[in-house]
């Protein structure tokens, strides 16, 4: 038994079998705490075919509302934040994912309640959560809001850091933890081995965001037996499929949403991510868990996981646009000396972010908050 074990609430909008990056990072979080024996719980939006209250590995999960429609999202966080209130006692702390509308009313209910209030920040740039947040056309008042109860926040990269003390955030409640990543969970496979499946997947969100189409677009530049492969949901998978078919490419496959993500990677010879911005990528993370060379945009976010250069450690990060750099990136990642050195790098980076080390500075943060 943990002598001191807290009671932990963790409130989110979308908790698996919903599935995004935030969401997969708050039930890992969530179990690991739960595996130290802290008693865990998670508030979260209903989901057709979900039991409204169940248990799932020592996290207990209650749902609430169902209905979608524009303000479901909204009326869902109060009837959270009242769920909250009146059972507030049984809990030691309070850890919400995103800083949005719901995290405005959880931080207020604590600052009224005085309980402790941590408020994870998902993303930066143009999806930072705050900047989402104050764009809503009630956003100002609950930014106000957010802001007055100075709750205490989790930063996941160091320019989410940067944007938060830019909206006024002092640098004594912002606490810098990363995403984290099952390290001894996803199967690994020799590296020439990996190689010669001539797998290169992209793994994430089919939206404008994640620029898929230049995945398709790359596709018809290796017609030598490698194979592109694109995984995920969203608003831009039936275009994707209707893009592959109008360039009669036939090494590049749309699969839409997948359930087993480690049999994915393990045919998986380089992770693809073209995205214009991310959060902390939980697709590069699970790639570098596995052993498998980065080919992404050269942003921050990916600098900050993968290095300030652009050939990385463990892989190559493009600038550019151009489908002739991506070219000459990932036929640079395919030589079998720089592939192997690659993916020998992935273990030196990914050992920082494994998630029983990243769910303890949680815990870390949580006694320490100033």
């Amino acid at each position: 038994m943990n002598k001191n074990a807290l009671s932990i609430l963790h409130v989110i909008i979308g908790y698996p079998p919903h599935i995004g990056g935030a969401e997969k990072q708050a039930k890992l979080i969530a179990e690991n705490h739960a595996k130290f024996h802290h008693k865990v719980t998670v508030f979260t939006r209903h989901m057709e075919g979900c039991a409204r209250n169940e248990i799932v590995n020592n996290v207990h999960i209650q749902r609430f509302f169902v209905k979608n429609f524009k303000l479901s999202q909204e009326i869902t966080s109060i009837l959270i934040a009242i769920k909250f209130f009146f059972n507030h006692k049984n809990f030691d702390v309070i850890q919400v994912h995103q800083g949005h509308f719901l995290a405005a009313i959880i931080a207020f209910v604590c600052f009224l309640l005085k309980k402790s209030c941590f408020i994870k920040i998902a993303n930066s740039g143009k999806k930072f959560d705050l900047l989402i947040l104050k764009n809503k056309w009630y956003g100002s008042l609950f930014l106000k809001l957010l802001l007055i109860s100075k709750p205490s926040f989790i930063s996941i990269t160091k320019q989410i850091k940067t944007e938060l003390q830019n909206f006024g955030i002092d640098t004594k409640k912002i606490y810098e933890i990363p995403n984290g990543v099952e390290v001894q969970k996803i199967n690994s496979v020799n590296s020439i081995a990996r190689l010669k499946k001539n797998n290169i997947s992209f793994i994430g969100r089919i939206e404008p965001v994640k620029r898929p189409d230049l995945v398709v677009n790359l596709s018809t530049k290796f017609l030598n037996g490698i194979n592109f492969n694109i995984y995920g949901g969203g608003t831009l998978l039936k275009h994707m499929k209707e893009l592959c078919q109008s360039k009669k490419v036939n090494n590049c496959k749309v699969h839409g949403p997948v359930a087993n993500i480690s049999e994915v990677l393990s045919n998986t010879s380089v992770l693809i991510l073209p995205s214009t911005t991310e959060g902390m990528s939980n697709s590069i993370l699970e790639a570098l868990a596995a052993g498998i060379p980065i080919l992404a945009t050269d942003i921050p976010q990916n600098r900050f996981l993968l290095g300030e250069n652009s050939y990385t450690p463990a892989g190559i990060l493009v600038k550019s646009e151009s489908l002739e750099e991506w070219e000459s990136a990932l036929n640079s990642i395919l030589d079998q000396k720089n592939y192997v050195r690659y993916s020998e790098n992935t273990s030196k980076i990914v050992i920082d972010y494994d998630i029983k080390h990243t769910s303890s500075l949680y815990i870390n943060a949580y006694g320490r908050k100033k």
